[in-house]
């Protein structure tokens, strides 16, 4: 039996979806995979250690201590089950390892005692493995201003990080196309997330007004925009200069580079 009714939060990378599945996953009827339980995929009884976030006080004390339970995108964790989950070109997942992941799904939210599953998930769609493993689920797909996504891969140097000197050595234009190929590589896979509900939402409008954003965002996705998920909300410190970050980042040239290509797709 398939995990019903869960919610997915999807983009292109670097959008914001970290923070979007942050602040969601303490909504009161979401359960999740944290980095415990991704490093471990077997230990799903690590999951009890979720119920820790449950007290507000405590909650807010380790927001910025990695020690803590919180919600990961769990690549270790769906690998371990569907061998490839992390390929572009995925055909057919067998049944036997789809059941194994939704098993220990179930596993997950008895053991946080939750009504609904979330999971983050970023670039590529994915769309076959979410439609195996999950029914009747609801994609949340933030997106955010490309220069800004754009700059963040290359100042994070993706697909880079045992390559440094490779990274080093290329000229900063093709570095550029090859993150813009990226961004555009994504969006256009977005396409296959079309058979799901999906609901689009934009890092700016998260960032201008949190409030108003997941007020939304809850009623779309079927979830009591509550009292204590509000306290929650209030109290997140949320930067609000990095969309700009590009425009120190990068020259004008270059961003107009990127803008050029950004057209031509």
């Amino acid at each position: 039996m398939k995990i019903k009714n869960a919610i997915i939060v999807h983009g292109p990378g670097r959008s914001g979806t970290t923070l979007l599945s942050n602040i969601l996953a303490l909504h009161p009827d979401l359960g999740w995979i944290s980095s415990y339980v991704n490093k471990y995929p077997e230990k799903t009884f690590l999951t009890h250690a979720n119920k820790l976030q449950n007290w507000g006080i405590l909650e807010r004390w380790n927001r910025n201590k990695s020690n803590f339970p919180r919600p990961t995108e769990a690549y270790n964790f769906w690998v371990h089950y569907i061998t490839d989950f992390n390929n572009s070109e995925i055909a057919d997942i067998p049944s036997e390892q789809a059941s194994r992941a939704i098993q220990a799904v179930y596993k997950v939210m008895k053991n946080s005692g939750k009504k609904r599953f979330m999971t983050k998930i970023t670039g590529m769609s994915r769309h076959q493995f979410i439609d195996v493993v999950f029914e009747n689920p609801t994609v949340i797909w933030i997106d955010r201003n490309p220069l800004s996504i754009i700059t963040s891969y290359h100042k994070k140097k993706w697909g880079y990080k045992d390559k440094l000197e490779l990274f080093e050595s290329k000229p900063t234009e093709e570095l550029l196309k090859e993150y813009t190929e990226k961004y555009i590589t994504f969006q256009n896979d977005k396409r296959y997330l079309d058979q799901f509900n999906t609901i689009n939402v934009a890092y700016e409008d998260l960032v201008a007004d949190r409030h108003t954003f997941f007020r939304k965002l809850c009623k779309g996705a079927g979830l009591v925009y509550s009292p204590v998920f509000q306290k929650t909300l209030k109290s997140w410190d949320i930067a609000t200069g990095s969309n700009e970050a590009y425009k120190k980042y990068f020259s004008l040239n270059e961003q107009q580079y990127i803008t050029n290509l950004l057209a031509q797709s």
